[in-house]
């Protein structure tokens, strides 16, 4: 199984809150990780926005982000998105988070859990088949 980690998840292990002990489990393991191509622009624009010297942790997510599968924007994961957001009425970058998943899922031949601390996006991709864990819930 691939764990893949939504922006929202990954947020956890720079910013204490509920559920960041569970993202740091995760990341614990063994597991093999993946993020989509837009998951470094996004933690790190949140981490801006919420902490005031943020070039430790920036540097910290740029090491973190060196070892998971990078699942790229194509033309592909875009037309999906597209189609996955308009089904779920789901934000942009949500829609592509959730198309990058499926994408992997269908590449990789195997399952994907999503990781993601959105219930409206846990919601779409239970619904499109991916097992699900959100770390902001007990």
């Amino acid at each position: 199984m691939i764990e893949f980690f939504d922006s929202s998840a990954l947020l956890k292990r720079y910013v204490d809150e509920p559920g960041s002990a569970q993202v740091d489990a995760l990341l614990a393991t063994d597991a093999e990780r993946a993020v989509s191509a837009i998951t470094h622009t996004e933690v790190a624009c949140a981490l801006a926005r919420r902490v005031s010297n943020t070039t430790r942790l920036l540097g910290q997510l740029s090491d973190d982000l060196k070892s998971p599968i990078h699942v790229a924007i194509t033309d592909e994961v875009i037309a999906m998105s597209v189609a996955l957001g308009v089904k779920h009425r789901l934000r942009g970058c949500d829609a592509l988070q959730l198309a990058a998943a499926v994408s992997l899922k269908k590449a990789a031949g195997r399952p994907v859990r999503f990781i993601c601390a959105d219930e409206d996006l846990n919601v779409a991709a239970r619904a499109e088949g991916l097992a699900v864990v959100d770390p902001g819930r007990a």
